[in-house]
């Protein structure tokens, strides 16, 4: 097989296949560092009351899930 054709084919897995990890990451994100307690995250309006709140791993985790290992 051509060697650029297999570069492009592992790039393309690289992206579903980290994809995948990531959508898992945030998906299991909520039970391993549980959202503060009277926070209502479904509205943009609840969100912004309950900013206060948040404590930085919790952010840090909405922000860059494959990092949540290092904060939790």
């Amino acid at each position: 097989m051509n060697t650029v054709v297999r570069n492009i084919l592992a790039l393309i897995a690289g992206f579903l296949v980290g994809g995948d990890v990531n959508m898992g990451i945030v998906m299991i994100s909520g039970s391993v560092i549980p959202l503060p307690a009277g926070a209502d995250t479904t509205t943009m309006e609840g969100l912004k009351e309950a900013m206060h709140l948040f404590e930085a791993k919790l952010l840090f985790t909405c922000i860059n899930p494959p990092f949540m290992i290092d904060f939790a």
